[in-house]
């Protein structure tokens, strides 16, 4: 009588045992689903946003387009928009969303952390908070725009500055010039990493939305003279690389943990 309890709704010809495998193989499958779906095969999105980026700021910098640009902002002598209230809202509170989302983030990864939820959840609850801090903080604001030293464009001569234009490839370290990339549109681009959790069914809403803030606070700051477009460019490819990057690290490290803490025995 145990036996057929037991074995109740497994299939004809087919073991409780491969039942079980088939189950778990199913499982790790979906838990798979955003490295298989964003990075397939493993690894070609993140070689095809660093090309793309890299090709973009290329043909940018040699046609002179980004002079160009910035050239449409600066009027008879002036950044002739750089107090218009949607730019000057844009560049005061437009990474109050992404630095909210990135808080968040963090609270609810330490709350889940201290219930002891499974450790796929706390580990995807602090994604956001790991892009923003990786991302934006690290390598856009401390290692990139600080140190590259690179003039603004209304501090170059040809914006009515008073030092020399520095191409993007060109890091003049420890200079005071902090354009290269841009800190504000990265935060903007941020909100982009949203489209790579799991289970997200508005991922595309979440992609464009960060594009969007992205690229509306880059056309501020651009019309404020205070970056070149190369300089948004930078910061969109490296957000993008960066989420791209962590979330195949994420889901393994999540497939790891198993079932978490507070697991239970399957017969309790």
């Amino acid at each position: 009588m145990s036996a057929k309890v037991l074995h109740a709704g497994t299939p004809k010809g087919m073991p409780a045992a491969n039942r079980t495998g088939k189950a778990k193989g199913e499982d790790t499958i979906r838990q798979e689903g955003i490295g298989d779906k964003l990075l397939s095969p493993r690894g070609l999105g993140l070689w095809v946003i660093a090309i793309a980026t890299f090709l973009v700021l290329i043909a940018l910098d040699w046609s002179g387009m980004e002079q160009k640009v910035s050239s449409l902002a600066f009027v008879g002598g002036e950044w002739k928009w750089k107090d218009w209230g949607l730019w000057k809202f844009l560049y005061e509170y437009g990474p109050v969303p992404s630095i909210l989302v990135g808080v968040g983030s963090l609270l609810w990864g330490i709350v889940l952390l201290v219930r002891k939820a499974p450790r796929k959840k706390w580990l995807w609850a602090l994604y956001p908070f790991a892009c923003l801090a990786i991302a934006p903080g690290f390598l856009v604001n401390a290692l990139g725009k600080d140190q590259w030293g690179r003039p603004r464009p209304r501090d170059c001569e040809v914006f009515g500055g008073q030092q020399h234009y520095q191409h993007f490839w060109s890091p003049h370290f420890g200079g005071e010039g902090r354009s290269f990339p841009s800190g504000h549109a990265s935060v903007g681009f941020y909100l982009c990493c949203l489209s790579m959790i799991p289970g997200n069914r508005r991922r595309w809403l979440w992609l464009g939305i960060g594009l969007l803030m992205g690229v509306l606070i880059g056309m501020a700051r651009i019309a404020q003279g205070g970056h070149f477009i190369t300089d948004i460019v930078a910061s969109c490819g490296i957000v993008l690389f960066v989420s791209w990057m962590l979330a195949p690290s994420f889901c393994w490290l999540g497939q790891k943990g198993g079932t978490g803490h507070n697991a239970r025995p399957a017969n309790s």
